[in-house]
């Protein structure tokens, strides 16, 4: 993440306003950023598509510009390609 954009900020508002569970990566690799875990079952689509519109909000909340739906948008495409190929 951006240094002026406070990583434990990101995971407050995304647990507390989106019930969803990420971790820092201050502790594990010294950098200012966030893990979202997508392994398994959480690979799907269904935990995947959620995460990004909350992490989309979650950081128009903190006033930096995000194109609604971008990252949603790309995932989907990714997604729908996978079970074509």
């Amino acid at each position: 993440l951006p240094d002026r954009l406070d990583a434990s900020k990101v995971i407050q508002i995304l647990g507390e306003k989106f019930n969803i569970m990420v971790s820092g990566t201050k502790n594990l690799i010294g950098l200012n950023g966030i893990r979202i875990g997508h392994m398994g079952v959480t690979a799907s689509q269904f935990y995947v598509i959620p995460t990004l519109a909350a992490l989309e909000k979650t950081l128009s909340l903190l006033n930096f510009k995000v194109k609604s739906g971008s990252a949603v948008a790309a995932a989907m495409d990714v997604f729908e390609h996978a079970n074509t190929a």
